[in-house]
């Protein structure tokens, strides 16, 4: 969740705005909140096209609801003309880098990798924002922070090899497990739990094969250190 979430409502200019000026006059101020950023869509004056500030949007400084004026934190560009639409800007949406895919993860354990059938990942930060208490914000200004819970499994196939490993399960000792995804430095992701007791196995079957399904938490050594997450 958010602390803060602004709006920026679906208006139009009331007077018309001239070029190289930072206030803008629409029909209800109150649509809009302070930090929030606008842009004029179709602008005359351009030609039609958009008017938003090269891209960046114009950020609402400061609100006057009596006069419905927008202080904005960049003078316009263009003019904006009698009832042209002011709307709330959406930079558009960018895709940096490509997929990780399962066949480039590796699992390791105390440093030596092994193959799995599968890996599931829980993390949870407990954060909870204060809803309840009223302000003179209209949003929640505080919140506090649970306890932080990181957990999952995995499934192996219990080969001669696995027996140490079983010993080791079930006896909870501790040990690192580090996820890796992803083929070469810079499409990599590392997921890094340095401190694993590891819970009694449960043993399924998959037909003439033994499946060995192993649960675990993720545990600290000294401060916040359960887990890090590092991509490169």
């Amino acid at each position: 969740k958010f602390l803060k979430k602004l709006s920026a409502g679906d208006d139009v200019t009331s007077l018309a705005a001239a070029a190289a000026q930072a206030v803008v006059q629409v029909t209800d101020a109150k649509r809009f909140m302070v930090g929030a950023y606008v842009y004029n869509p179709i602008c005359a004056a351009n030609g039609g096209a958009a008017d938003d500030n090269a891209g960046a949007g114009y950020q609402i400084l400061a609100i006057d609801t009596l006069t419905n004026q927008l202080t904005l934190d960049a003078n316009l560009a263009f003019a904006w003309g009698l009832g042209e639409r002011v709307e709330g800007l959406l930079p558009a949406a960018q895709t940096n880098g490509v997929p990780l895919e399962k066949k480039d993860a590796v699992l390791s354990l105390d440093g030596v990798p092994g193959a799995v059938t599968s890996f599931e990942l829980s993390l949870s930060d407990g954060v909870q924002v204060i809803e309840d208490e009223i302000t003179s914000s209209p949003y929640p200004t505080e919140f506090v922070e649970a306890e932080r819970k990181i957990g999952g499994s995995y499934k192996v196939y219990f080969r001669k090899d696995k027996s140490a490993d079983l010993l080791i399960a079930n006896a909870g000792t501790d040990r690192q497990l580090e996820l890796v995804i992803g083929p070469v430095g810079g499409r990599q992701m590392k997921l890094t739990l340095p401190r694993v007791p590891a819970e009694v196995a449960s043993e399924d079957e998959n037909g003439p094969a033994l499946v060995l399904s192993q649960n675990f938490i993720a545990l600290e050594t000294a401060g916040d250190d359960s887990a890090t997450l590092l991509f490169t």
